[in-house]
């Protein structure tokens, strides 16, 4: 996690026998202009082949999520969901793992 950021939500997920944590980042700062408060909409993603080490220098992307759950369908389709982002509640989007 950067440096003057507070990581919530962490989740952990096992993709192609790669670990993925999923976290998302407060800066401190309470936004009002759009009304988000402290929910931020900044979630890092870091890769490691160790489910309980994760090093800042793998960090493989940064999304527009909050509170970010990862999960499989029936089907076998990822999907993350975002609680209060981008519209207030919990949204759900496909995951595409590239």
């Amino acid at each position: 996690m950067k440096k003057g950021v507070d990581p919530e939500s962490p989740s952990v997920v096992r993709y192609n026998g790669t670990f993925y944590l999923f976290v998302c980042g407060w800066n401190g700062v309470w936004d009002r202009k759009d009304d988000q408060g402290a929910y931020q909409h900044k979630t890092y993603v870091y890769q490691s082949d160790d489910p309980l080490r994760f090093e800042l220098e793998n960090e493989v992307a940064v999304i527009d999520a909050h509170a970010p759950e990862i999960f499989q369908d029936e089907e076998g389709d990822w999907f993350i969901s975002s609680a209060e982002w981008p519209h207030r509640g919990v949204s759900i989007a496909r995951l595409v793992w590239e």
